[in-house]
C-alpha cells in the first residue's frame, strides 16, 4: 500500500475503534441502570450495541476519506499535513467525548459532583479539560498515522475492524428486515376537516376540589370561574396515571399506560405506539406544534413520541438524533436511534454547559425542590405565545406549568398565605396561591388569543396530569372551551384523560383511530359503570449513593406499584409494593362526587379485584412474577 494511502487507512481504523469504544461505554452506562433498555428484549439490547456504531461510522469514515482524497490534490507538504490534522480531529472528538462522559459519570456517581453542578467560573475547568483531551488525542492520532506502518498491531486492528463492521451490518440487516415499524398514516384530507387551533394548558398536580370553578370556598380561580360559562365542563374526571409522563402520554395517545407500558421514566413508547398519537395526526394536517413540559419526566422526545411536535422544550427534532436517518430508515431502527439520541443529548448538554453556552438543568432536583422552589412558568407562557405569533395558524400548543407541583410553592402573588411561613410541605394556603397564579396565566393566554382574533378558532383544554401527592382517586379538572362556546355545559358521568384525543378528533369531523381506547365525550355521556383504570409506579430506589432516585421499572409488572379502577364513585386499588404496605388493597369513595350511583350498581370488592387481575392479563403482564394479593377475610 502506498505510504500516503496507508496513513489514511490507519486513521480510518483508529476511528472505527473509537466509535465502537464510545458506543460500548454508553451502552454499558444505560444497560446497567434503570433506562429505556430495562424493558427491552435481549435481542434489542444486543442489536442496539451492534447497529448503533454504523450511524457514526458511515459519516465519519466518509469525511476522513473525502479529506484524504483532497490531500492528493495538494502538493505542498504543509498543506497535506494540515489536512491530516483536520481529519485527526474526527476520531479525537469521539474519544474525547467518551473520556469526558466517563469522568463525569465517575465523579457524579461516587463523589456527588459533576458538570451539571458546576457553576461559573468552575464550569471552565471542564471546558479546558475537554480542550486538553482534544489536543492530546489529535496529536496521538496524527503521530500514529505518520509513523511507520505494516506493524502486526495495525494489521490486527484492521482485521478486528472488518469483523466488527461485518457483524454490525449483519445485525442491521436483521433489524431492518424484522424490526421495522411503519408509522400509521390516517391519510386525512385537510380540506375535508375542520382545523381549529388547539391549546392544551395544564398545571401539575391540580386537584379540582381546590378550584373555585369547581365549588371551592376560596376564590382561587376567578377568571376560570367566568371562563367555564362558555365551556364544556367535566365534573368527575380522573387520570390514568399517577405520574406526568404516563398521564400526558395517555392524553395524547388515547391509550392506557397498561397498553403502552409507559408509566414513569425511563419507560418510553415503543414500536407502533411511538407513532400513534394526536399530535402526529395533527402534523399530517399541517399543524404547527409546540410543547413545553418537563425534560425527562414528560418531554415528548424523551418519551419517544415520534413525529409529535416541531419544538419540544426549546429543541427541534433536528436537534436530536431522530434526524440522523431519513424517515423511512428511522422507522426501522427505532430503539437504536433513540439510544443514539439520548447519547447525543448527554454529551451535547455537558459540552454546552462546560463552555458556558447553555446551562444544564438538573430536572430531578428541580422537581423535588432540593435547592428550593424553582418555577419558570412565566417564561413558559411567553415562549408559547411567541411561537403562536411566529408560526400562525393552525397550531397545537401544549403548555404544562409547574407552579402547583409542590411539595412547596413559590407564588408570584400571595393572597391566602400573606404573613405566613411555608414551614411544612403541602400547605393549603400556599397551594391555593399557586392555583391563583395558574388562573392568572390562563387569563393572560386567553386574553392574547382574544386580542389576536384566535379565540373563536381555538379549542382551549384545561387539565392536569395527576392529583396532588400523585394520587389517582382525586377529581381532576377537565374543561374544554370549543370555538364560539360550542357544546357549553357540563357532564357528570365519569370521564378520563384518555377521552380527550377522541373528543378532539370527533369535533374536527375525523375518524377516531381504532387503536384509541378512549371515547368522544361529544357522542353522549359514558356509562357510569365504565371502569377507569389508573396505575402508579413502584417506590423509587436510590441510584448514585442516594443523590437521586429513579423507579425500578423493568419487565412488565416489576415496575408497577399499584393498579386501580374507578366505577361510579367507588375507587379500588391493588398494591404490589408489599415491602412498604401492609394493606394490599385500598378502597374508598371519591370525595365530592357529583353523580354517585346506587350501591347495588357497583361491583363488590371481589369482582373489582378480579377485574384488575384480568385487565393486567389482557394487557400482557406476567402475573407469575408476583404474588397477586388475595382479599383478606
Amino acid at each position: 500500500m502506498h505510504r500516503k494511502a496507508e496513513s489514511w487507512f490507519v486513521l480510518g481504523v483508529l476511528y472505527v475503534g473509537c466509535v465502537y469504544f464510545f458506543v460500548l461505554m454508553e451502552w454499558i452506562f444505560f444497560v446497567t441502570k434503570p433506562s429505556f433498555f430495562s424493558t427491552a428484549s435481549p435481542w434489542d439490547k444486543v442489536s442496539s450495541l451492534a447497529v448503533t456504531p454504523l450511524f457514526l461510522l458511515i459519516p465519519g469514515v466518509a469525511a476522513i476519506a473525502l479529506i484524504g482524497v483532497l490531500s492528493y490534490t495538494i502538493k505542498p507538504h504543509f498543506g497535506r499535513a494540515f489536512l491530516l490534522v483536520i481529519a485527526c480531529l474526527i476520531p479525537s472528538a469521539v474519544l474525547s467525548d467518551t473520556v469526558f462522559l466517563l469522568i463525569d459519570n465517575f465523579t457524579y456517581t461516587l463523589f456527588g459532583f459533576g458538570i451539571i453542578l458546576s457553576k461559573s467560573p468552575w464550569h471552565l475547568v471542564y471546558a479546558v479539560l475537554f480542550i486538553l483531551f482534544m489536543v492530546a488525542f489529535t496529536r496521538l492520532f496524527f503521530d500514529a498515522a505518520r509513523a511507520p506502518r505494516h506493524s502486526a498491531l495495525f494489521r490486527r486492528l484492521a482485521v478486528v475492524s472488518i469483523i466488527l463492521i461485518a457483524l454490525s451490518a449483519g445485525a442491521a440487516a436483521v433489524v431492518y428486515a424484522t424490526g421495522g415499524v411503519e408509522s400509521p398514516s390516517m391519510q386525512y384530507n385537510p380540506s375535508q376537516a375542520r382545523r381549529p387551533n388547539l391549546l392544551i394548558l395544564s398545571s401539575d398536580a391540580l386537584n379540582a376540589r381546590h378550584l373555585s370553578a369547581y365549588g371551592y370556598e376560596r376564590d382561587t380561580t376567578p377568571f376560570l370561574r367566568e371562563f367555564i360559562k362558555e365551556a364544556f365542563v367535566c365534573e368527575n374526571c380522573f387520570t390514568n396515571c399517577a405520574h406526568s409522563g404516563g398521564s400526558l402520554a395517555s392524553l395524547f395517545t388515547g391509550r392506557l399506560p397498561t397498553t403502552t407500558k409507559l408509566i414513569y421514566p425511563p419507560d418510553i413508547l415503543r414500536g407502533p405506539d411511538a407513532y400513534r398519537h394526536l399530535p402526529g395526526i395533527l402534523g399530517e394536517l399541517g399543524y404547527h406544534r409546540f410543547d413545553i413540559s418537563e425534560r425527562h419526566y414528560a418531554d415528548p422526545y424523551d418519551l419517544n413520541m415520534r413525529n409529535a411536535f416541531d419544538i419540544a422544550n426549546f429543541r427541534t427534532s433536528r436537534d436530536t438524533a431522530f434526524a440522523v436517518l431519513p424517515h423511512a430508515l428511522a422507522e426501522r431502527f427505532g430503539l437504536q436511534q433513540y439510544f443514539l439520541s439520548q447519547t447525543f443529548d448527554r454529551i451535547e448538554s455537558r459540552l454546552l454547559h462546560a463552555f458556558g453556552l447553555k446551562w444544564m438543568i438538573n430536572v430531578f432536583e428541580e422537581v423535588i425542590q432540593r435547592r428550593g422552589v424553582v418555577v419558570r412558568d412565566e417564561g413558559r407562557v411567553k415562549a408559547a405565545l411567541e411561537f403562536i405569533d411566529r408560526k400562525g395558524e393552525p397550531f397545537l400548543v401544549h403548555l404544562h406549568l409547574m407552579g402547583t407541583h409542590g411539595p412547596k410553592y413559590g407564588s408570584r402573588n400571595r393572597l391566602f398565605s400573606v404573613g405566613k411561613k411555608q414551614a411544612e410541605e403541602w400547605m393549603d394556603d400556599f397551594y391555593d396561591d399557586a392555583i391563583l397564579d395558574f388562573d392568572g396565566y390562563l387569563e393572560e393566554v386567553v386574553g392574547y388569543l382574544e386580542e389576536k382574533g384566535f379565540l373563536d378558532r381555538t379549542i382551549v383544554i384545561l387539565h392536569t396530569d395527576h392529583g396532588q401527592k400523585w394520587v389517582t382517586h382525586e377529581k381532576l379538572p377537565l374543561i374544554i372551551r370549543f370555538p364560539r362556546g360550542e357544546h357549553a355545559g357540563s357532564i357528570s358521568a365519569n370521564v378520563q384523560y384518555l377521552d380527550v384525543a377522541p373528543t378532539i378528533l370527533d369535533y374536527m369531523g375525523l375518524e377516531i383511530p381504532p387503536w384509541m381506547e378512549g371515547m368522544s365525550l361529544l357522542s353522549g355521556a359514558p356509562d357510569p359503570t365504565r371502569p377507569i383504570f389508573s396505575v402508579s409506579v413502584k417506590e423509587s430506589e436510590a441510584i448514585g449513593n442516594g443523590r437521586y432516585a429513579k423507579p425500578a421499572s423493568f419487565a412488565p409488572i416489576e415496575g408497577l406499584g399499584t393498579i386501580s379502577v374507578i366505577i361510579c364513585q367507588r375507587y379500588f386499588s391493588m398494591n404490589f409494593g408489599t415491602e412498604q404496605w401492609s394493606n394490599r388493597f385500598f378502597w374508598c369513595n371519591v370525595k365530592e362526587h357529583t353523580n354517585p350511583c346506587d350501591e347495588t350498581d357497583i361491583p363488590p370488592r371481589e369482582a373489582l379485584r378480579e377485574l384488575l387481575v384480568e385487565h393486567l392479563r389482557e394487557k400482557g403482564f406476567d402475573l407469575s412474577k408476583v404474588e397477586v394479593p388475595a382479599l383478606e377475610k
